[in-house]
């Protein structure tokens, strides 16, 4: 029996269309095609204006890798992922077996 056999209604009641039912093609929690490229094309024109407005903003610099055009978009891309590596790595020590919880 899956989710949608098992009798629960949800908190929309027993109509199947619109925003929270399971009919959409996508979980209720997730956000549509139409408004991830749009949150994800104002997110590149965001960060495309920034790395333009680097070469004209006179900034402060105390280290001389910061003169370096487009320092700050590298450092915060190395940045991500060094974090998205050491997640990884992390998920490797901390994982536990599907099975962990059904172990006796």
């Amino acid at each position: 029996m899956n989710r949608r056999d098992s009798g629960h209604r949800g908190a929309h009641g027993s109509h199947g269309g619109g925003h929270g039912g399971h009919d959409g093609g996508h979980p209720p929690s997730s956000v549509g095609p139409k408004a991830t490229r749009i949150i994800l094309g104002a997110f590149f024109a965001i960060s495309a204006g920034l790395v333009i407005a680097d070469f004209f903003v006179d900034r402060y610099i105390e280290h001389p890798w910061e003169n370096l055009k487009g320092f700050y978009p590298l450092w915060g891309l190395l940045g991500v992922a060094g974090l998205i590596l050491a997640a990884k790595g992390l998920r490797r020590i901390v994982m536990r077996s599907e099975d962990y919880y059904d172990a006796d």
